[in-house]
């Protein structure tokens, strides 16, 4: 069987300790038998890391994990030669990059070296969702920083790219504009038998406790961040009677939790900072509302997991994006106004025939997302550029 080295974009122990570890993401289908990991963090970070817990996202195959120490600009010439010689070491059939950035550089400059397929993945849209963001904010070290990485990291990484899968429509102008030849549209994958509520009555794990009485609860879940937005949900809940959970730590916890005391409301926002991805579903089965404030453009996981779970979604115009895909096809579309988010809480738990149109469609389009269909077609990408290579 083929093998396969991943670039991640960062440190696998951090992917570990925010409990975003899925099943299988690292090899759909079980294709490969083998797959490295090249990061370029301390090894004793990665270390950390309890393996035997890791390999629930590789399925069956060997794991070895290759930490090169930290990547910044000033080092880039030095790392990359690194990264050839272990790449060489290692000879694997394909190699796996996620985002355009100074680890996928590595990567894209060793594989083309050495004439190796490589599959990249895209999960934001850096021309909006980060330089435009910056710009309109005045974060001007990140535009700064980022700027130039367009022109001399990212083009190259796409370029020189077999196969550009995109997490959704949004990313496609982009990865055009920068190259991508075979663009693929491939939704973050979210399983049924993991959240659909049918399964709400099996064994799964750690029980969720209701903390805060019976009042209806909205969940959010994300990083705790500016551009996620949450500040607008906890102050939808003045004049509201629910309650909200946040999942999710960032730079922007602080601030959230003086917001909440400022409001009066911080006796029904409960704060998160992580859940394991294998216990997430119980906390969107005992919520009323899924509600994402975020302004990227796009559709994120935890939206299409709410569908999956079967819950009425509430969402935002960002924007950079309006009409945000799968979002306002099935979810109720409000501006960024708490005043807005309000009112569509109040319409979605005051209407049962409402809020039951809404999981309707949700569930509709999250059946032609499943993540077993995106499993498929992600491992169709492999097994191309496999035959390609004659490894088919």
């Amino acid at each position: 069987m083929p093998s396969l080295c991943v670039f991640p974009g960062g440190s696998l122990a951090d992917l570990y300790a925010k409990g975003e570890l899925r099943r299988d993401y690292y090899n759909p289908e079980n294709i490969f038998d083998r797959i490295d990991f090249i990061t370029f963090c301390d090894k004793e970070k990665e270390a950390s890391m309890p393996m035997e817990k890791f390999r629930v996202t590789t399925g069956r195959a060997k794991v070895k994990i290759h930490a090169l120490g930290r990547l910044t600009p000033f080092n880039l010439i030095s790392k990359r030669k690194q990264t050839l010689e272990k790449l060489w070491q290692i000879s694997p059939d394909v190699v796996r990059l996620y985002n355009p950035f100074l680890s996928s550089y590595c990567g894209a400059y060793a594989a083309k070296k050495m004439e190796l397929p490589i599959v990249t993945s895209l999960h934001i849209n850096p021309d909006l969702d980060m330089r435009k963001y910056f710009f309109e904010n005045g974060d001007l070290p990140n535009l700064l920083r980022y700027t130039p990485s367009r022109w001399f990291l990212e083009k190259f990484v796409l370029h020189n790219s077999d196969e550009v899968i995109g997490v959704y429509k949004f990313i496609r102008p982009y990865a055009k504009s920068m190259g991508a030849k075979n663009f693929t549209l491939i939704y973050n994958r979210v399983y049924a038998r993991q959240f659909s509520k049918k399964n709400a009555g099996r064994k799964t794990g750690k029980k969720v406790k209701n903390r805060m009485g019976n009042l209806p609860v909205i969940i959010t879940v994300g990083r705790l961040t500016p551009q996620k937005n949450q500040q607008v949900l906890i102050r939808a809940l003045q004049g509201l009677d629910a309650r909200m959970v946040l999942i999710g730590k960032g730079p922007s916890e602080e601030r959230l939790k003086r917001l909440a005391e400022q409001l009066g409301v911080a006796n029904r926002v409960e704060f998160i900072p992580s859940v394991l991805n294998s216990e997430l579903q119980q906390y969107y089965w005992k919520a009323d509302i899924f509600a994402t404030a975020v302004l990227q453009g796009g559709v994120g996981i935890p939206t299409i997991e709410a569908m999956a779970a079967g819950l009425p979604i509430v969402a935002v115009r960002p924007p950079i994006d309006p009409r945000p895909e799968v979002a306002s096809e099935v979810g109720l579309m409000v501006n960024d106004d708490p005043g807005e988010f309000r009112e569509a809480f109040k319409k979605i738990l005051g209407d049962a025939r409402f809020r039951e149109s809404l999981v309707r469609k949700s569930g509709r389009e999250f059946s032609q997302m499943e993540g077993r269909k995106m499993e498929t077609r992600e491992a169709g990408i492999y097994k191309r550029v496999l035959r390609f290579k004659g490894k088919g």
